[in-house]
């Protein structure tokens, strides 16, 4: 007859303990521990360069081409362009889109690309800021977006040679940009 008894114990005790943990550990807590420990997913130390990296800025304008699995990352989650540096053609086409921001490049990458990032890096095309020596071996670059200070360089010139004068660079650049495309030359390819 009270055989019961003790599974109705055992419901009792289990639901005490997790209203009483709700009260006692506010959700925000737990997803702030989640988040945190989320950051340190793979390497941590990679992890923690590239918060840095980015620290302050708008992560959903930020693209990264890369095989690291960038999107687990919080905040990170629209910033990865996968790609795993194998091959050349797939490299050129990616750059020439004109979204990628940044590379980071895995120390096993094809050797034809790493020709075509030290191109980049000679022809002034990149920056480096940082490489990771961790668990894989990973290296940082930035693109250089020339194009924009040839437009304000062409803006003074049209400025000198232009009888009505836009008010601001931007009436000039929006104009400019809608009818002529950024060029630069990537490994031979040039892109309009």
């Amino acid at each position: 007859m009270f055989d019961w008894l003790p599974i109705i114990g055992v419901i009792a005790i289990v639901l005490v303990i997790a209203v009483t943990t709700n009260f006692l550990i506010a959700p925000t807590t737990i997803i702030d521990r989640q988040t945190a420990l989320q950051k340190q997913i793979f390497s941590k130390i990679l992890d923690a360069k590239l918060y840095s990296t980015f620290n302050g800025r708008d992560f959903t304008r930020i693209k990264i081409l890369t095989n690291y699995p960038v999107q687990y990352l919080p905040g990170f989650e629209q910033s990865e362009v996968s790609f795993y540096y194998n091959d050349l053609v797939v490299f050129n086409s990616e750059m020439k889109d004109g979204t990628i921001g940044y590379l980071l490049v895995p120390v096993y990458a094809n050797s034809d690309i790493q020709d075509a990032i030290q191109n980049l890096l000679q022809e002034g095309n990149l920056k480096f800021p940082w490489e990771d020596h961790g668990w894989i071996e990973y290296s940082m670059y930035e693109l250089v977006r020339k194009a924009i200070v040839n437009s304000r360089n062409l803006y003074r010139e049209h400025l000198r040679t232009r009888i009505d004068k836009p008010k601001s660079l931007h009436e000039f650049l929006i104009p400019l940009l809608v009818h002529h495309a950024f060029q630069f030359d990537i490994e031979g390819i040039t892109t309009t």
